[in-house]
């Protein structure tokens, strides 16, 4: 599999990189899941609709931001491993998470749906070639190859979920 290489993605996503293994994206990302699972397991109920400041998203909202963003990077995986040589576009976090009315779904939908997308995520990845790993696409306006986007994932995920143990818990 591809071996990161901090000029395959922009600068911003740095923080989200420190820690991960360089290379075995792959296992990372599917201990990941279990790992993602089992702390969302353990959240009570009651704190799913919390918000530990006013105008911060909820707990609901936050992993629906992941789940969104789960899949719009899986989504630029597939773009740029295919060849796309068209601009991808970026997305307005705050606008997306209030478009997916997280808090009206029951928490068990949005950790079922994450799951799926990372699955499905996990068997895309399997499926392209070492070659396809090394094209380089744009997304967000910037330049971003392939084989940098699991790790993004692998990256926010862990941001995310870190700000949930350490503000809403």
């Amino acid at each position: 599999m591809y071996q990161l290489n901090e000029n395959d993605y922009a600068a911003y996503y740095r923080p989200y990189m420190e820690g991960l293994p360089s290379s075995d994206i792959l296992t990372f990302l599917e201990n990941q899941k279990q790992e993602v699972l089992s702390f969302l397991q353990t959240i009570p109920e009651e704190k799913w609709n919390h918000a530990y400041a006013p105008e911060k998203w909820t707990v609901k909202e936050v992993c629906g931001h992941v789940l969104d963003s789960e899949i719009i990077f899986g989504y630029r995986t597939l773009c740029i491993a295919r060849g796309e040589t068209q601009s991808l576009p970026g997305y307005e976090e705050n606008d997306y998470v209030e478009n997916g009315h997280f808090k009206e779904l029951d928490y068990q939908q949005i950790i079922q749906t994450w799951l799926k997308a990372r699955a499905l995520n996990l068997s895309l990845f399997e499926s392209i070639s070492e070659e396809a790993w090394e094209h380089v696409g744009t997304a967000n306006n910037n330049r971003m190859k392939a084989g940098a986007v699991p790790f993004i994932i692998a990256g926010h995920t862990r941001h995310h979920m870190r700000i949930i143990k350490e503000r809403y818990l």
